[in-house]
């Protein structure tokens, strides 16, 4: 517990700064931003919050995973537009990229625990109570173009959208042009891609499908301190 209030303080010099390098004044001033003071956030784009923002509501490497390394950086680019629709916590060793006039979209009570990638190069759309496990990956493209016969990109972005309430399993990975229902659970080391999952099942395998429908589920976690 003490460790946890001195990286806080150690990280308010920093929260403070970025925090008005990000924001309006108006939202600035309330400090919704926590940044740990190891963390990285930087980038030319924008975050966009909500019109009613709190103290704290945005997160940033401070969730420590004990089988995740704590020397792993936490590192956030934004060069396009982050928006950020309720609270937001991404653990330590997290990396999103948010690459020039793409949109990252996260709703309320977004959480990752730890050492997850995101890589946002056209849209990802994620709905809200979702939360990652550690060393997952998220990717809407395949990062390097492949040209055809007639120098054409055939390996074309395609936007990920993920629905409300949904857990998605450590290392799994998430590819470009998926398609994640509401009410979802994406079991460990899952390889979802595809448009073919129905709501409220569990997704597991590589390649993923939706294997057993379950209803009115809940996971533990309430978001993190």
């Amino acid at each position: 517990m003490i460790a946890k209030y001195l990286r806080l303080a150690l990280s308010l010099p920093k929260s403070v700064y970025m925090n008005f390098r990000w924001l309006p004044l108006k939202k600035a001033i309330k400090m919704p931003i926590l940044i740990s003071f190891d963390a990285s956030l930087s980038g030319g784009g924008k975050i966009l919050l909500p019109e009613q923002v709190k103290f704290g509501m945005v997160h940033i490497g401070f969730h420590r995973v004990p089988i995740c390394n704590p020397r792993d950086k936490t590192v956030v680019i934004v060069d396009g537009t982050l928006q950020i629709n309720g609270t937001f916590h991404v653990g330590n060793g997290t990396r999103i990229r948010v690459t020039n006039e793409s949109i990252l979209t996260t709703g309320a009570n977004f959480g990752i625990s730890a050492s997850t990638a995101i890589n946002c190069y056209n849209k990802i759309s994620i709905g809200k109570d979702v939360l990652f496990s550690w060393d997952c990956l998220v990717m809407d493209s395949d990062t390097h173009p492949i040209f055809g016969s007639n120098s054409e990109i055939i390996n074309k972005g395609i936007e990920v959208v993920i629905g409300d309430h949904v857990w998605v399993g450590c290392r799994s990975t998430i590819l470009k042009g998926s398609r994640i229902p509401d009410g979802c659970v994406v079991g460990a080391c899952s390889l979802v891609s595809g448009t073919k999952y129905e709501p409220s099942t569990i997704i597991a395998g590589h390649p993923a499908k939706s294997i057993k429908h379950i209803e009115n589920w809940e996971e533990q976690w309430k978001g993190f301190a």
